[in-house]
């Protein structure tokens, strides 16, 4: 979680305008993430940016911090390639509840 914020931090004060991040996504498995995940809530909170996103992704379904969750490791893939351009290979019957 402090590395997180600190990387978030320098990169607001190297832009110089405040805001430095447009869009971060963390995803994590274990209870070791969950400083990452309230990290950058925080972040995003304390953001002047209006087009500012930070998306928390728990891989598994678990108590947590994150908004959002993916069932495994292929659901993490198939969420990069999304990202990537490649979303026509993803399944849509594959949505969380």
């Amino acid at each position: 979680g402090h590395i997180v914020a600190k990387i978030l931090d320098d990169t607001r004060a190297h832009k110089g305008n405040g805001n430095g991040v447009d869009f971060a996504l963390c995803m994590g498995d274990d209870i070791s993430d969950e400083k990452m995940f309230t990290s950058v809530i925080s972040f995003e909170a304390e953001s002047d940016c209006p087009n500012s996103y930070a998306f928390n992704v728990a891989v598994g379904k678990k108590p947590t911090h994150a908004s959002f969750f993916v069932d495994d490791a292929s659901d993490v893939a198939d969420v990069l390639v999304a990202l990537s351009g490649g979303a026509d290979s993803i399944d849509p019957n594959n949505a969380p509840d």
